[in-house]
C-alpha cells in the first residue's frame, strides 16, 4: 500500500542550493544537512512508494541513504540528485529485502512448530491446532500448502497410486503430493485417509500403525488396500490424469 506524500509543505530543493549546502553538511553542519534532507522528502516518498511499498522502515532507511550520499559525494560532474538516487534506492532495497526475509523466517519457524505438533499428536483436531498455535484457518491452510512437495516414485510403494506402467520420469512430472492428497480426500473414508497418508507420506509401517491405532496389521492392510483401489478408480475416471 502506497503512503501519501505527507511532506508537501517542504519545498523541493534545487541543485544550486544543494551544492551550496553540501560543503557545510560534509563538515558536520547539522542544519545544512537537515535542509538537504527536508528538500528531498518528496523525492524519498516517491522512491519509497516505488521500491519499498510505502514501508515506514524503508522511508527511514531512505533518509539514511541521503545522509550517506551527502557523506560520500565528491562533486565529480554528477548532479547530487542523480548520485543520491543510488544511495536511497540501495537503502530501501536492503530494508525491504530484510523485511521479506524476516517474514519468511517467521513463517518457516511457524511451519516447524506445526510439523512438530502434528508429529507429537497425530490425531489432533483442527480446532485444537488453531488454538495451540494461535493462528487462523487461512494461516493453517498456508502451512499445509507449504508442506506440498513432489513425491518420490523411486519408492515402489508409491506406484500403488498410479495404476500405470509409465516411466518414473513421466510419472514424477504429472503426479505431485498435492494431487495425491486431492485423490485421497475425494476417494477415501477418514480412516483410510489417515492410514494411507501415514504410510505413503510419513513413512509409517503397518505394524507401527496397528499399534498406534489399536488395530491388527490385517485391519490396517485392509484399510490401505480399500483406499488404494478407490484411488485407482478415481484416476481412471479423471481423463486429465489418465495415462492409459
Amino acid at each position: 500500500m502506497k503512503t501519501k506524500n505527507l511532506y508537501r509543505e517542504y519545498p523541493a530543493i534545487t541543485e544550486v542550493e544543494v551544492q551550496e549546502l553540501l560543503p557545510l553538511a560534509q563538515k558536520g553542519d547539522i542544519e545544512a544537512r537537515n535542509k538537504i534532507i527536508e528538500g528531498y522528502l518528496k523525492y524519498i516518498t516517491h522512491l519509497n512508494n516505488k521500491y519499498g511499498n510505502g514501508s515506514e522502515d524503508c522511508f527511514q532507511a531512505a533518509i539514511f541513504g541521503v545522509i550517506e550520499g551527502i557523506r560520500n559525494y565528491k562533486n565529480n560532474k554528477i548532479k547530487f540528485s542523480s548520485y543520491c538516487y543510488f544511495w536511497i534506492k540501495q537503502r530501501i532495497n536492503r530494508t525491504r529485502d530484510k523485511e521479506n526475509y524476516d517474514g519468511k523466517t517467521a513463517f518457516i519457524e511457524r511451519r516447524k512448530k506445526y510439523e512438530k505438533l502434528i508429529k507429537d499428536v497425530p490425531m489432533l483436531p483442527e480446532e485444537e491446532i488453531l488454538k495451540r498455535m494461535n493462528i487462523s484457518k487461512s494461516t493453517l491452510r498456508g502451512l499445509e500448502r507449504a508442506g506440498y512437495s513432489r513425491v518420490s516414485l523411486d519408492n515402489r510403494k508409491n506406484w500403488d497410486f498410479l495404476g500405470t506402467k509409465a516411466g518414473i520420469k513421466e510419472a514424477e512430472r504429472i503426479v505431485t503430493r498435492e494431487y495425491l492428497e486431492y485423490l485421497i480426500k475425494k476417494s477415501c473414508t477418514k480412516q483410510e485417509q489417515i492410514i494411507i497418508k501415514r504410510i505413503y507420506f510419513e513413512g509409517y509401517t503397518e505394524k507401527e500403525l496397528a499399534k498406534l491405532h489399536n488395530k491388527t496389521v490385517s485391519a490396517i492392510n485392509h484399510l490401505r488396500h480399500n483406499g488404494i483401489n478407490k484411488i485407482r478408480k478415481k484416476v481412471k475416471n479423471e481423463s486429465k490424469y489418465n495415462r492409459g
